[in-house]
């Protein structure tokens, strides 16, 4: 029980090596949000079934308001568990990359997307 006292968001969640690290993390008593486009909902279930608290956030993070969405999720579920200076840190962080952006390039989704996860 390594994470008994963190909260964890697994992006990709629905399947592959995103459902497995979930799957693993509940294990180790992490409280999890499962994001995925579809079939967070299932995984978030199956790990409950193992005993972890997990919410269900069906969220694209290449849109930022499904970002924002999976944020307040966490949030909302595991009040408390994030101080406002963590909060501060990533409003920060996302400002900071928004500032690095050359003027005249384009900013895709997918760019966005892999920083946000890095």
């Amino acid at each position: 029980m390594r994470l008994k006292t963190r909260f964890c968001i697994v992006t990709g969640g629905g399947s592959g090596i995103g459902r497995a690290t979930a799957l693993l993390f509940a294990d180790e008593g992490a409280r999890l949000v499962v994001a995925d486009k579809r079939n967070a909902q299932a995984v978030a279930a199956e790990c409950a079934a193992k005993g972890a608290q997990a919410i269900a956030v069906e969220a694209d993070v290449a849109r930022t308001a499904d970002v924002k969405r999976m944020v307040e999720a966490t949030v909302d579920g595991f009040i408390g568990s994030m101080s406002s200076s963590t909060m501060l840190a990533m409003a920060s962080r996302e400002a900071s990359w928004r500032r690095r952006r050359r003027p005249g390039t384009r900013w895709n989704g997918r760019q966005r997307a892999r920083r946000i996860s890095v």
